[in-house]
């Protein structure tokens, strides 16, 4: 499937990979654009070192991103293509959840929300956005609920405002009346910022791919990706 982004705040998309040992840390292993006319995906410095731990893995990539080359092309790569919804009817009944209209389908955009989720590989996505005139970077994601705050979460009404907390092991725990109740995405680890607005955009009472609730988070830093993390490795190949 090939779909353009249509929004101008999403520079890109990174493909993730979670640890699974603790403290289960996020990894940055590969950035996707869209340049002009095609789609490039590029593979970062923390991916190189995640994908010759665990080789095949590379196996998800093109064939010229494991030699230290960039992928340019008219389609997404299969590794991201294959997260697309297919046009089932139950599948375009769920972009609400997103608040996406499935005719005016925007790939970028679509897999931004839904995280990318696969049950094939142990990847998913989370976007590269860039900020607004008064340098506020706006996500959508969907938190890790804790299992016995589930019946709580179920009843918190659309347009509630969250706070947030920074433990000691460097997650975010999400707050209900200072009580925790979710997580953030791993991701949000190697963000620099200074501070997070959270409001629940969608809550359905029924999840899909188990996710039931779709947060607005409103993120504010000066260079949210500062981390050496989001390094494009090819760059560095190119400039030795």
């Amino acid at each position: 499937m090939q779909a353009v982004t249509t929004d101008p705040t999403i520079n890109g998309l990174y493909i993730g990979y979670k640890d699974i040992n603790p403290p289960h840390q996020w990894y940055p292993l590969a950035l996707l654009t869209w340049e002009k006319s095609e789609y490039c995906l590029e593979i970062t410095q923390s991916g190189f070192k995640i994908l010759n731990q665990y080789p095949g893995y590379w196996m998800a990539f093109p064939p010229e991103c494991r030699t230290g080359g960039v992928y340019r092309g008219k389609h997404l790569p299969a590794t991201i293509d294959k997260r697309m919804p297919s046009g089932r009817n139950d599948e375009r009944e769920n972009f609400k959840f997103f608040n996406l209209e499935y005719q005016q389908l925007d790939g970028i955009a679509f897999l931004s929300k839904s995280g990318g989720r696969s049950g094939i590989d142990p990847f998913d996505i989370y976007p590269q956005i860039a900020p607004d005139a008064n340098g506020i970077h706006t996500f959508h994601f969907s938190p890790a609920i804790l299992p016995e705050s589930s019946e709580f979460v179920r009843q918190i009404p659309i347009g509630t405002q969250l706070q947030h907390r920074i433990e000691q092991d460097g997650s975010i725990a999400i707050l209900k009346d200072e009580t925790a109740i979710a997580y953030c995405h791993p991701f949000f680890s190697h963000l620099k910022f200074t501070n997070i607005d959270l409001e629940v955009e969608q809550n359905l009472d029924k999840p899909y791919l188990g996710m039931r609730l779709l947060l607005k988070a409103k993120v504010s830093g000066k260079n949210l990706y500062h981390s050496d993390a989001f390094k494009v490795w090819n760059s560095l190949v190119y400039s030795q």
